[in-house]
């Protein structure tokens, strides 16, 4: 029942401050936390019970909010900077973000600070990632909305279903205020960040899959090779002090965010390489695959996986997985 309670609001943010908050002008920055939900409302101000349609796609509703506001407005010092830290704390919705006229110049993400600044003049989050970005107030004074873009994350065979955003939704509004009592930059280097290791890896396999409807949305489910969850079974056994290898291959029609629980990884890139930063959401498109590296350093014991759209684990999209020592 994840998804009810989080479509609720139940969601917060859990802060542990280290080298990335003591680098000069990212500690001199404007810092505003951003949980983004959203809500859904009948007539009688009650949350909805959701349809066999949106347990299937994943819950989604027309109220967004930024740490329980709508619109918020952010203060910015004209020649200073602001650090965002934004996490996508919806059950199901994809935020496609854009500052109007400024790039985010990311620093982090979900595990942490990265080598260098990464400059997006957009971000896709999927449910349960979360950045760290700097903005640097270098423009005219006035007013710029944070904006959520249309993003498709779904399509139903040749139906063209699946939810999505028909116009860009105003997240938070960045205003200009006074001037900043020092010229702030953004830093060239952030936190060292090691690639993991990938020479003669084994490689676990897997595959995100539907078992389709029954009558009346009674049978419906998600697997992960297969099966759906069993919490009396373990899924998969790793070794403690290990590195592996998984492959996540999306054969449905929708996109699906696969989350690991404990063990932060890195993504692999196109030419082996695992990209130096710590993820612990990876968001594996319609028909695509993601390859992750996963370092099982420090904890024994069970734990799971599963897709970040929190009905589809609801619905069986989620595996246990037990490191031994």
């Amino acid at each position: 029942r994840a998804a009810g309670q989080v479509f609720r609001g139940l969601a917060g943010l859990l802060v542990i401050r280290g080298e990335l908050d003591q680098i000069p002008p990212v500690a001199a920055a404007d810092e505003h936390f951003l949980v983004l939900q959203d809500f859904a409302w009948d007539a009688s101000g009650e949350v909805p019970e959701p349809s066999m349609m949106d347990r299937m796609l994943g819950r989604e509703g027309p109220v967004i909010t930024a740490s329980g506001m709508v619109n918020p407005e952010l203060s910015i010092a004209s020649g200073g900077m602001l650090r965002l830290r934004i996490l996508n704390a919806s059950p199901s919705r994809h935020y496609r973000l854009k500052l109007e006229e400024h790039p985010l110049h990311l620093i982090g993400v979900d595990g942490g600070g990265i080598p260098r600044p990464v400059v997006a003049e957009e971000v896709l989050l999927a449910p349960g990632e979360r950045i760290d970005a700097l903005v640097k107030a270098d423009r005219a004074g006035g007013a710029y909305r944070l904006l959520n873009l249309p993003y498709q994350r779904a399509t139903m065979g040749m139906m063209g279903m699946g939810p999505t955003a028909a116009v860009p939704m105003t997240v938070a509004t960045v205003i200009y205020r006074g001037e900043a009592g020092q010229d702030l930059h953004v830093p060239s280097a952030v936190v060292q960040v090691d690639p993991l290791p990938g020479s003669g890896l084994p490689v676990r396999r897997f595959v995100l899959g539907g078992a389709g409807i029954g009558m009346g949305g009674r049978g419906m489910s998600f697997l992960i090779n297969g099966r759906t969850f069993d919490h009396r079974r373990v899924d998969t056994r790793v070794e403690l002090g290990t590195i592996e290898d998984w492959e996540i291959v999306n054969a449905t029609t929708m996109d699906h965010p696969f989350h690991l629980h404990t063990n932060p990884f890195q993504v692999v890139d196109a030419g082996g390489q695992a990209e130096p930063a710590w993820k612990d959401v990876v968001q594996v498109p319609v028909g695509q695959r993601r390859r992750i590296r996963v370092r099982f350093a420090d904890y024994a014991g069970k734990s799971v996986y599963h897709c970040h759209i929190l009905d589809h684990e609801d619905l069986g999209m989620m595996g246990v997985i037990e490191t031994v020592a």
